[in-house]
């Protein structure tokens, strides 16, 4: 009797094919959805799915990829297509290896942690459809995700009528965000009409004590339209009203405005707008098009930050859509000046989880084998360092590599690297 109570215990392992392949339980994700309980698994093989929607429960959602899983909206729209809502306690859902296209909205207390996945809005008359929103006190963790608004779509207009905007990438209201290695697009606008003022999609619109934190990414508003004469290019990061933007001091996070064309000549809009009592600690970001502040703002961002030294390790992609480290290990460090001193440091990248601190701390690689490094750059201005990882943690499941280097000039000036993630097997 134990024994059976012990087995009905046990999460389960759904498998999801729209091929009816081999160990089939479901053809379509709703269906497995619905029949899944809290805790359960679903394993989605590589084809194209229904929108879906999960309320009250926490599951895993797996894909074979981003390339290969899609989850399509059934109608082009603005709205999100497919929704996560009251998660109970815990960890929450996880979506991993996906390509959801026509916007996902947490809302009602939703907990979802977003791995390698590339969320589209779909392309609408109009208004282009969002990628994400998070809403209602939800909180999203997402890493190594693309998000991207849906462009407006051409249709014929008379003079003065309602504008083709470009779709918002991300909206964070009164709900909150971490995100580390992700990138932001919001959706292009079109001009179908000389007395039109559409605009392009922000690539992040934060608002409404709303808490975000960002790590290495990269963020860009949508363009304004085609020339001669375009509408509003979108912004990069838009954050206003009683909000909070936390940017790592120690990654390389790009901020760029779409854009634009006015009388022929084009030119790059607002990356980054800070409007009405933000809150934003001191960081240092690489911002591309004039910045715009309005009101009230506590804290201090250094715009137009010199060009940063670059870290690649190389590695090859697996079919998860995960970037696994090749063997040996090799870094390659671009310190920008050549020989001047160096330090590079080694070990395993914190994963942000939905639980407390991060999932993984700051361990390092065996030291007798990496760790740290120090020396004098080469004439390019370059160093490569080769190894064959020991590890301090094991576990049995991938972890991402933090490759971190600093270049010290004659000036005295230090410069740090970005912080190069890549997926390592143990």
């Amino acid at each position: 009797m134990l024994h059976s109570l012990v087995f009905a215990l046990l999460p389960t392992t759904w498998i999801v094919d729209a091929a009816n392949g081999p160990g089939t339980n479901f053809l379509d994700l709703p269906a497995a959805i619905a029949a899944a309980s809290d805790g359960d698994t679903i394993l989605v093989r590589a084809g194209t799915y229904s929108p879906f929607t999960i309320t009250g429960k926490n599951l895993q959602i797996r894909g074979a990829g981003a390339a290969a899983t899609l989850v399509d909206a059934l109608v082009a729209g603005a709205g999100p297509a497919h929704a996560i809502s009251a998660s109970p306690d815990g960890i929450g859902s996880v979506l991993a290896g996906l390509r959801i296209r026509g916007g996902l909205q947490l809302h009602g207390q939703a907990n979802v942690t977003l791995l390698d996945c590339v969320l589209q809005g779909t392309d609408a008359v109009q208004q282009g459809g969002l990628a994400l929103s998070v809403i209602q006190s939800s909180v999203a963790w997402a890493q190594g995700c693309r998000f991207e608004g849906g462009s407006g779509l051409p249709f014929s207009l008379p003079p003065g009528v309602t504008p083709i905007n470009g779709g918002p990438a991300v909206v964070v209201y009164q709900g909150r965000l971490a995100a580390s290695d992700c990138d932001f697009v919001g959706g292009d606008s079109v001009v179908v009409a000389p007395l039109t003022a559409p605009a392009g999609g922000n690539g992040l619109t934060v608002t409404v004590s709303a808490q975000v934190r960002l790590d290495h990414c990269r963020l860009r508003g949508g363009d304004g339209g085609t020339p001669p004469m375009s509408g509003s290019p979108g912004i990069g990061i838009d954050v206003s009203n009683d909000s909070h933007l936390q940017l790592d001091a120690f990654s390389s996070d790009v901020v760029a405005g779409g854009f634009g064309v006015m009388l022929g000549f084009p030119y790059q809009g607002t990356a980054m707008r800070l409007v009405n009592q933000v809150w934003l600690p001191p960081a240092t970001l690489h911002v591309h098009g004039a910045p715009s502040v309005q009101g009230t703002v506590t804290g201090t961002v250094t715009f137009g930050a010199p060009d940063l030294p670059t870290l690649a390790v190389a590695a090859t992609t697996l079919p998860s859509g995960e970037t696994d480290a090749l063997q040996p290990v090799t870094v390659t460090f671009d310190g920008l000046v050549p020989l001047q001193p160096f330090a590079l440091l080694l070990g395993l990248q914190p994963v942000y989880g939905p639980v407390g601190p991060p999932l993984v701390g700051d361990l390092l690689l065996d030291l007798g084998s990496a760790g740290f490094q120090v020396g004098l750059l080469d004439a390019a201005g370059q160093f490569q360092f080769g190894f064959v990882p020991a590890l301090v943690f094991g576990g049995g499941v991938p972890l991402p590599v933090l490759a971190q280097a600093a270049v010290f000039e004659a000036s005295g000036q230090v410069r740090l690297s970005n912080r190069d993630a890549r997926y390592y097997s143990l």
